[in-house]
């Protein structure tokens, strides 16, 4: 058969590797092949059947005289459930019969008023004491904050008196307490607030607590150099501080 230049042509277009084959048979079997086929068909034959037969087997066993003995075993596990539940109920049967929960005597009509007791002690603010001597502390600070204004009352009027050229002499009508006259320099005044102790200036503020002329104070007096109320809480110094500031300015 003569081949078409044309489908050669086309067959080239299409796929060059399948015009590149010419005609030639690209499949092949082994030699020998087709005279032992019936041979391994036969023996592949034999082989699927003994898997067939082997299927057909039980491949679970189960005890020996298991069905001959299955009604019995059945009965008994029955008649043991059966107890099993009769025991239960009998304990169930006797608890029903008692109170098992039990509150004290009273419980139920004093709740109320224990209840409110409760709430009313966890509502009130928590009250922080303070010690013994926090009071000593505050009485202290009052008596020598107030020796300190009598002191520098004094050395203002004493300035003052310098430098008109005049004296300044303590005396009893010019301080509220004649004791205080002793006081009419500025070492004795440091020597007698050392002298003192707590106890002395508690009964001194207690016995003369009210000699002070407030008024004269406010109005003789420069407050606003003074530290803050709150300065004596916050800072341990604060008084200190404000006296040496005070001996700075007058030397």
């Amino acid at each position: 058969m003569e081949r078409d230049p044309e489908i050669l042509r086309e067959i080239t277009e299409i796929s060059p590797i399948l015009a590149g084959l010419q005609g030639r048979n690209v499949f092949s079997v082994p030699d020998g092949y087709f005279s032992e086929l019936s041979t391994r068909i036969n023996e592949e034959l034999t082989t699927q059947n003994i898997i067939d037969t082997s299927g057909k087997s039980a491949p679970q066993a189960v005890p020996h005289d298991y069905f001959t003995t299955l009604s019995t075993t059945i009965i008994d596990r029955i008649k043991t459930q059966e107890t099993t539940e009769t025991d239960e109920a009998n304990i169930l049967d006797t608890i029903s019969r008692r109170n098992v929960l039990s509150v004290p005597e009273g419980y139920f009509e004093t709740f109320a008023s224990r209840l409110l007791e409760k709430l009313n002690n966890n509502s009130r603010a928590r009250v922080i004491s303070f010690q013994k001597n926090s009071s000593v502390f505050r009485y202290a600070a009052a008596a020598v904050i107030g020796l300190a204004i009598l002191g520098t009352s004094y050395f203002l009027i004493n300035n003052n008196a310098k430098k008109n050229n005049s004296f300044a002499v303590v005396t009893k009508k010019t301080v509220p307490d004649p004791a205080a006259a002793q006081y009419n320099s500025l070492k004795k005044f440091n020597e007698g607030i050392a002298s003192l102790s707590d106890d002395e200036i508690i009964a001194y503020l207690e016995t003369h607590g009210n000699i002070l002329d407030n008024d004269q104070i406010i109005n003789d007096g420069d407050d606003t150099s003074l530290p803050d109320a709150l300065d004596y809480l916050t800072d341990d110094k604060a008084l200190d501080n404000y006296l040496k500031k005070i001996n700075a300015e007058l030397n």
